[in-house]
């Protein structure tokens, strides 16, 4: 019998099917991953094992909250672009979830604090973000 286990994130989609070719020839159930966002599949992955499937998915579809965060602190230094804006397009942008967005906030505020920002001028951006 062919064993197969979904995962869901967002609009991503995770199935891994074990191949049955190779289910008695192993202790290490081996199958092939398909990786989809909203419903179109993005990557095949074959050849993969079952206890390693969680950490392959978490790593395609988790995006590096750091490198996000890095990316809006920069820009508010470079451009001026509110921080509030950089989170605003992590927001819009259907591949984060609202845990994402969550996260690069909190990332961010620990940047802006210990490069010496006021947090009180983070929440007044924050509370313009909101009332947008």
């Amino acid at each position: 019998m062919r064993r197969q286990k979904t995962f869901v994130r967002g609009n991503y989609t995770g199935h891994w099917v074990e191949n049955p070719e190779k289910a008695n020839s192993s202790p290490a159930k081996s199958g092939s991953l398909h990786i989809l966002f909203n419903g179109k599949e993005e990557i095949i992955l074959y050849d993969k094992a079952e206890h390693l499937i969680e950490k392959v998915l978490e790593d395609y579809m988790e995006p590096d909250w750091h490198a996000l965060a890095d990316l809006v602190f920069d820009n508010y230094i470079k451009s001026k672009a509110s921080f509030a804006h950089g989170l605003k397009t992590i927001a819009d942008d259907d591949r984060h979830t609202p845990q994402d967005v969550y996260m690069v906030k909190k990332i961010l505020k620990d940047i802006f604090a210990r490069e010496g920002f006021d947090e009180g001028d983070i929440e007044k951006e924050l509370k313009e973000l909101v009332n947008e």
